[in-house]
């Protein structure tokens, strides 16, 4: 039936993102889009949805490194988490944040893009790889913007890793 086949949509998609996991335990390689950090969020959301579905370690084990990732397990080891971690992200591209000169805590930065989208990020960044290609300033908003629909899957993956 129906559920069936969503089981097993859900299992063909998270086994092929898998086969993409590099070296830092993430499926984002040669490319990282704007919001690269919600994509990463969101594949570890999948992860645990297919823990939960078959039990199977592989899984579980795929969602924490999309978490640890997130949280300073990556080529710059910065948290993308305001206010968390040993080198937290703490210019974010938002105005009450700016204006009141610190970051407000929780927030998760948009993370590497390697189109270079925005003027600080091309005065920064040229030349390096993909997964480098973040900027802690308030001006890099293709870096470092956040949003609120890049906080709920992260909410949603620290819950399925907890749960797990």
């Amino acid at each position: 039936g129906a559920g069936e086949l969503c089981r097993q949509w859900m299992l063909t998609e998270t086994d092929r993102l898998l086969r993409r996991i590099n070296a830092y335990g993430v499926t984002l390689t040669d490319y990282m889009p704007w919001g690269s950090n919600m994509d990463i969020s969101n594949h570890g959301m999948m992860f645990c949805v297919a823990y939960q579905l078959t039990g199977e370690e592989k899984y579980r084990l795929a969602a924490e490194k999309q978490l640890h990732y997130l949280l300073g397990v990556n080529p710059l080891s910065y948290c993308y988490v305001s206010g968390f971690g040993s080198q937290p992200m703490s210019h974010p591209h938002h105005r009450p944040s700016v204006a009141q000169g610190v970051a407000q805590p929780g927030m998760l930065s948009g993370g590497p893009c390697s189109s270079l989208a925005d003027a600080c990020a091309k005065e920064h960044l040229q030349g390096q790889p993909a997964g480098k290609c973040f900027v802690d300033d308030f001006a890099s908003y293709s870096t470092n913007e956040i949003c609120i629909y890049w906080n709920s899957p992260l909410i949603a993956l620290m819950a399925g890793v907890m749960k797990g």
